[in-house]
């Protein structure tokens, strides 16, 4: 309403009648983009920026709003071009810095979002939403100092919020502060109760400590409030995994199989709860294969669990990864592997599984499962 508002008051002022025609394409575009007629919108916005005598401030406009349509068809090339003109157009475009941050995050370019969102918190001092954003980017670049203080200045801003105590606690959680994690989340979830994102968070900070209770009643909590999420349904199926009530988390696996067949890892997960109940484990992986991609990771780990494989041959197919997603595959497939070969090699599967515990990145799913086989396993003769 106020792109649109502030388009009236300059149409108003400038009067020549090209404009009118360029404006008439303009309005037509945003209003095709608010009922997401995505290609009408981009002809009518290319006719808007088409009209040479369009002022800056609607090319401003016209570029934006036909950069978010790009974005919303994923045509991330177009999308920058058009916000990088936006921005020339008119610097002091927020939400096209903004936008174009998002850009840059979605492409792991961490410094250059944060350049963005500078700009964005110099136009509007003011906005919890900029410094949230900023300290997401300087989190995934590891500066969590900085991370703390962008979300302790959204804090100050908003105190009634629990945006900022859940940035505070993602953060302390990707430290390994564990206990700092959940503090936090309470006090998010003391702002507000009913945060998806806040059961999630404190869900994964009582996993991360070993309190698989709390953390499964977490996730739970989480489900309630979005019961068709696949991440809370799988959260809760691990973390029944996790305190041993395999056959819960079998009934959990397979509603999420049945509902979602092209998911390879919880086809993977479903078997490891029915290898823990003596069941046959190879027909719903082989049931799976159809859905599933199989000339992409982690197929290594479903030959496996058809018995095509063994252990070594998917650790040296994970070895061969590209370099970014190599130590990932390293994870999965030591931690996979391993609660394969426990039935077959007690020694060598909980030598797997170990080095998983050690090596898997907290955010990976198999990173606290792992922990608690270990825990389950004997430990070494003397």
């Amino acid at each position: 309403m106020r792109r649109i508002f502030l388009a009236m008051i300059l149409l108003a002022l400038s009067g020549p009648p090209a404009l009118a025609s360029g404006y008439t394409e303009l309005n037509a575009g945003i209003a095709s983009q608010k009922n997401w007629q995505w290609d009408d919108a981009i002809k009518h916005l290319s006719a808007a920026l088409s009209s040479p005598d369009l002022l800056p401030a609607f090319r401003a406009v016209a570029y934006l709003d036909r950069g978010m349509v790009y974005v919303e068809t994923k045509r991330f090339d177009l999308a920058f071009a058009d916000l990088n003109a936006s921005i020339a157009a008119d610097p002091q475009n927020r939400e096209a810095y903004h936008i174009r941050a998002n850009i840059h995050f979605e492409r792991e370019q961490f410094a250059e979002a944060i350049a963005d969102e500078t700009h964005r918190i110099a136009l509007t001092p003011y906005s919890a939403a900029a410094y949230l954003d900023r300290a997401q980017a300087y989190a995934a670049l590891n500066r969590f100092d900085d991370a703390l203080a962008d979300a302790t200045a959204a804090i100050a801003i908003l105190p009634n919020s629990a945006d900022g105590y859940l940035m505070r606690s993602q953060v302390y959680f990707e430290k390994e502060d564990y206990a700092q994690a959940l503090a936090e989340a309470n006090e998010g979830l003391d702002r507000d109760g009913h945060s998806a994102h806040g059961y999630y968070l404190r869900g994964v900070a009582y996993q991360a400590a070993g309190d698989y209770r709390h953390s499964l009643s977490d996730f739970k909590d989480w489900r309630e409030i979005e019961t068709d999420s696949f991440d809370a349904n799988r959260n809760v199926a691990i973390a029944e995994w996790e305190l041993g009530r395999f056959d819960d988390a079998a009934g959990e696996l397979a509603k999420i199989v049945q509902h979602w067949p092209d998911s390879p890892y919880d086809v993977l997960w479903l078997a490891l709860a029915n290898i823990k109940l003596g069941r046959d484990s190879v027909a719903p992986v082989a049931a799976s294969v159809p859905h599933l991609d199989t000339k992409r990771w982690p197929a290594p780990l479903i030959d496996l669990y058809l018995g095509k494989s063994t252990p070594d041959a998917v650790l040296k197919a994970a070895a061969a990864s590209e370099a970014r997603v190599r130590n990932g595959n390293l994870c999965e497939a030591n931690f996979y592997a391993g609660e394969w070969q426990l039935p077959r090699d007690a020694a060598g599967g909980k030598a797997l599984i170990a080095e998983a515990a050690k090596s898997c990145p907290r955010s990976f799913y198999e990173w606290a499962p792992a922990n608690a086989e270990l825990k389950r396993l004997p430990p070494e003769k003397p």
